[in-house]
């Protein structure tokens, strides 16, 4: 019969498995665990004598269950020692060692364990007020997103909540689709472009689970044009006005004015009167009518001959807030040969 292949020599010990996943114990979350069993052997042809196992190095090990301890291994034998790896504090890298001593022989394994770190995301502001923007015009902010922590990022996702109104979007976004490391750090830019039927905006940016409150007010201009003084008064906008063939005409001064919260675009003044009308002053084309700002035009007609029940229509326009609907007025009115 053959002697088995550990007769005779002397002990020898060794530890098994010599690693597990690369670096022992691989990444933990902080605050997770993770055990091990090793398994000590000894292959040599004479016991080992009694054995004493120590674990060296990080605290963050520790010894759960020893199988080996105060034993002697005979050739061929094992005994086991359970190692849990434990560690609080994320960003962590620590290190052991698992020995086995005794007088015959003596064994050890190095133990590596990680804690992966926490990323911290944070913008560069908390809140932002973007004050008061006159509608049809844009403000943009610029906002830092930056990664504090001690672990990556996620890939991120930036978004723009508006909870007031619409006039918040981001337009140019050099986050999204980023992971960022510890250190690391992105930008957005987020407009507020206020419609004329928005007087306040508020909106949410946010990426990561960092949040950024934003908010701002649009300010509405609006025009108002006030007539001069006609005869008849047939509604709110058109005045009658009656003259006979004797008549050298009129001159009539009339006030724009802006009673809004906002400055109008530059004003203009159009006339497409029938002929006697012309706008002989003009002080407000071209003007930005700011709030209760006003400016005066007038209109002179020069009667033609009179034919009894001959109208002539005055139709001037106010055009200061293009493209908005509103911020249009208008004067209307007509001479009438008596």
């Amino acid at each position: 019969m053959a002697a088995p292949s550990w007769a005779g020599g002397t002990a020898s010990l060794t530890w098994s498995p010599a690693t597990v996943g690369g670096n022992n114990y691989g990444k933990l979350e902080a605050g997770h665990t993770k055990s091990e069993t090793f398994k000590l052997t000894n292959s040599g042809g004479q016991a080992s004598a009694v054995l004493t196992i120590t674990l060296s190095g990080s605290a963050a090990f520790s010894i759960t269950s020893n199988g080996c301890l105060g034993r002697s291994l005979g050739p061929g034998k094992s005994c086991n020692v359970t190692v849990e790896y434990a560690e609080q504090e994320s960003g962590k890298s620590d290190e052991a060692t698992l020995a086995a001593t005794a007088s015959k022989a003596k064994a050890s394994i190095k133990l590596e364990g990680k804690t992966e770190g926490t990323p911290q995301l944070a913008w560069s502001a908390t809140t932002s007020n973007y004050g008061t923007v006159p509608a049809g015009n844009r403000v943009g902010e610029r906002f830092t997103l930056t990664n504090s922590g001690t672990g990556r990022s996620e890939s991120l996702k930036t978004s723009v909540t508006n909870t007031s109104g619409t006039a918040f979007r981001i337009t140019s976004d050099g986050c999204t689709g980023k992971s960022l490391a510890p250190g690391e750090s992105c930008k957005v830019d987020v407009a507020l472009e206020p419609l004329a039927n928005e007087e306040s905006d508020s909106a949410t940016l946010a990426a990561g689970g960092a949040e950024i409150g934003l908010t701002g007010k649009g300010e509405i201009p609006s025009v108002g044009l006030t007539p001069g003084t006609f005869v008849t008064l047939v509604d709110e906008r058109t005045r009658q006005y009656s003259y006979s063939g004797s008549d050298t005409g009129w001159t009539q001064n009339f006030a724009v004015s802006n009673p809004g919260t906002g400055i109008t675009e530059a004003l203009t003044v159009s006339n497409k009167s029938d002929a006697p009308y012309v706008i002989s002053t003009d002080e407000c084309t071209g003007v930005e009518l700011v709030h209760n700002g006003a400016c005066n035009f007038q209109i002179k007609f020069t009667p033609p001959s009179c034919s009894s029940g001959e109208t002539f229509h005055l139709h001037v326009e106010v055009l200061g807030l293009e493209p908005y609907e509103f911020g249009y007025d208008e004067l209307l009115a007509e001479n009438k040969c008596t």
